[in-house]
């Protein structure tokens, strides 16, 4: 309990010093990360925090979320409908959290739309990119090249570089492992090395005892919000403390909902192979 009233007091100060960087640009991003910058902040239920920013002259709009996983009964992914073949039925955000009860719930592992003989479930059926394993039973296989985050029964999480790793271990029946993109902050450091793209984006990070998430949600919008790239969602993390993170599906698939509702200004109504929910 502790380590969470840290975490929560380091979430609200503002931060300085310099990010130590390991491959991605050392330049922080051109938005005003302040306390002037800040629109909305607030505690919500089960210990969380949220906090909204906004710069209207860039613009940029992005939202943060600080989960303490112990103050959670359970955390899931569990899609509307698995099908025989193993794809599954797509699902809105704000959908999967109204139907888990998920009280924080975002968009989580990138998918295809599969190429199958029958149109209609073309349109109607999803592919899993990455490895997605739930209730002890593995739903999708591990893309190499991404990474993951493991969700153990006690609530504590880590996020795996590369989904590869996933052969090197055991996961048990009351863990879930689900992938998503790249990581992008590695032991307390930038990691990787990305193109400069700017645009929506929804990166998931881990205090260092794996005991916090944080959730950052990047807005894009025409006139609203330009988006950032993946260096610039790992300085946000980083300054709220992340000693790992990842990004995961981010541009037309990004969603963000907070007891039902969706927080984002720039709305869309994608349906997404996976989310991510914490229930209460």
């Amino acid at each position: 309990m502790k380590s969470i009233l840290i975490f929560v007091v380091f979430l609200f100060c503002s931060c300085a010093g310099v990010v130590k960087n390991s491959g991605m640009q050392e330049e922080f991003g051109d938005f005003d990360f302040t306390e002037s910058s800040i629109v909305k902040k607030e505690e919500l239920a089960n210990g969380c925090f949220y906090v909204k920013y906004e710069d209207e002259k860039l613009p940029l709009i992005f939202h943060v979320v600080c989960v303490p996983m112990e103050n959670f009964s359970k955390i899931t992914c569990s899609p509307a409908k698995i099908y025989e073949d193993g794809l599954v039925k797509g699902e809105r955000t704000c959908d999967f959290a109204r139907r888990t009860n998920s009280f924080i719930a975002i968009n989580a592992s990138p998918f295809k739309f599969p190429q199958t003989s029958n149109p209609l479930k073309n349109l109607t059926r999803w592919k899993i990119a990455g490895i997605y394993k739930e209730n002890g039973k593995l739903h999708s296989e591990s893309v190499f090249k991404y990474s993951a985050v493991l969700f153990s029964s006690e609530n504590q999480a880590e996020i795996l570089v590369n989904q590869e790793k996933n052969l090197e271990f055991s996961v048990k029946n009351d863990e879930l492992c689900v992938g998503g993109f790249f990581s992008i902050i590695k032991d307390g450091l930038k990691y990787g090395n990305y193109i400069d793209r700017k645009c929506a984006r929804l990166a998931f990070g881990l205090s260092r005892d794996g005991r916090n998430a944080l959730v950052l949600c990047v807005e894009e919008g025409w006139r609203k919000s330009r988006g950032m790239n993946y260096s610039e969602c790992a300085d946000v993390l980083l300054k709220f403390d992340a000693w790992n993170a990842l990004c995961f599906d981010g541009g037309d698939s990004t969603g963000l909902c907070i007891d039902g509702k969706n927080v984002m200004e720039c709305r869309n109504n994608r349906k997404v192979a996976l989310n991510l929910g914490f229930v209460k």
